[in-house]
């Protein structure tokens, strides 16, 4: 089992440092490193270099010059990988801890087209972590996302089709919508895998339009259900049913039951 990590940056010196010295220190390391960066001015080029010199990084290859935005550079990033599963760990963003990679991949064998773990949210002043619900179904990922820090990808899907560069924010979690259409198995690793920079460019914009758009991916019938069990989900008397099942206010069966029913309905359609 090999590894590839792609890591894209852009005038985030500070930032990369920080990628490079979690990455640098993992105690697991039969991965190869790719770094992307789109001619940063900041001095970004010249700590690629030097990691790149030193032979224990594994860095196989990088590159500092234009680009034509962030899926740009991880699709350049994608044609150089050559492991079995791609994780992409942008500037700024860190794994967990130093034997998150030997957590996740030592002794292991995997057959899913997408692993995927819990991650951390930093928000500079505070932290939120993040835990997903499982397993992952068309319901939960049109609904919600998965952060691609946090996710191990085949690299044969991803080389098979890659980010949809016209996306501007949105085409990671498009490429996860298709996947699931396409009928990916996406695997839980209970563990967390990542730390996720909060300043980065995803996290600071709106976008509607890249929403509706990510989801017309799923055929009409499904994705018209998919809208309407959405909104039964987000019913205020619902939201409070389940506040009140995860508090552990009450033990009633029929409150367990009408949950049960609503998951079911949800990897059904």
């Amino acid at each position: 089992m090999k590894l590839s990590i792609i890591t894209i940056n852009y005038n985030n010196k500070d930032g990369l440092q920080k990628t490079i010295d979690s990455i640098n220190s993992q105690t697991w390391r039969e991965f190869e490193w790719i770094i992307i960066d789109g001619g940063s001015t900041d001095g970004s080029r010249d700590l690629i270099e030097k990691t790149a010199a030193n032979p224990s990084s594994n860095v196989k290859y990088w590159c500092s010059e234009p680009d034509k935005g962030v899926y740009n550079a991880m699709n350049k990033g994608i044609s150089h990988c050559e492991g079995d599963y791609i994780n992409c760990m942008n500037s700024g963003d860190v794994f967990y801890d130093s034997n998150t990679l030997m957590t996740v991949f030592d002794d292991k064998v995997y057959e899913s087209e997408i692993l995927y773990g819990d991650w951390i949210q930093d928000y500079g002043s505070y932290q939120k972590n993040v835990h997903l619900y499982t397993p992952v179904d068309m319901y939960s990922i049109c609904y919600g996302n998965i952060c691609h820090q946090a996710m191990f990808v085949s690299a044969g899907m991803m080389k098979k089709k890659a980010f949809d560069e016209s996306y501007k924010f949105l085409a990671d979690w498009n490429r996860w919508i298709e996947a699931a259409v396409e009928g990916a198995r996406f695997e839980y690793l209970k563990c967390t895998v990542c730390i996720y920079n909060m300043d980065g460019i995803s996290s600071r914009y709106e976008y509607g339009d890249e929403v509706h758009r990510a989801r017309q991916v799923v055929p009409g019938v499904i994705n018209n259900a998919l809208v309407r069990l959405n909104k039964y989900e987000s019913n205020i008397y619902v939201r409070d049913l389940v506040d009140i099942l995860e508090r552990g206010r009450v033990c009633s069966l029929v409150v367990k039951v009408f949950i049960k029913i609503i998951n079911k309905i949800s990897r059904c359609i």
